[in-house]
């Protein structure tokens, strides 16, 4: 699968793209650093009507706007708080794909639940 990168593991720093056209749009500052690198499989919708979002369990460097092909290895439910014009702040059910990069062997060891901490 196809996937773009918006974060970089390690920072605090939530880049934020147009999911179409790949297109930056800004930055804020987030409370927790990004475990791992973060961003969206191409061309899918999940129920938020955004992309789906991935985070990929990797050691490789990988950069904001980078462009990856990943295997995916699990999913995580977390809940999450939006907002809602008529409702005001709400929790809502998030899921992440848990992936690899495809071909990556090494990255194996990461797909077993005990070995990843987010």
């Amino acid at each position: 699968m196809k996937v773009f990168i918006e974060n970089e593991a390690g920072s605090n720093q939530k880049n934020l793209y147009n999911e179409k056209t790949l297109e930056y749009r800004q930055t804020v500052t987030v409370s927790r650093r990004y475990p791992y690198p973060y961003g969206f499989i191409m061309e899918t919708t999940s129920g938020d009507g955004d992309n789906v979002d991935v985070f990929v369990l990797t050691d490789q460097p990988l950069k904001s706007g980078q462009m990856i092909e990943c295997e995916p290895v699990g999913l995580m439910e977390q809940m999450e708080k939006s907002w809602d014009e008529s409702q005001g702040e709400r929790e809502e059910v998030d899921h992440n794909v848990l992936a690899v990069l495809s071909g990556d062997h090494q990255s194996r060891n990461l797909s077993r639940r005990d070995n990843i901490s987010l």
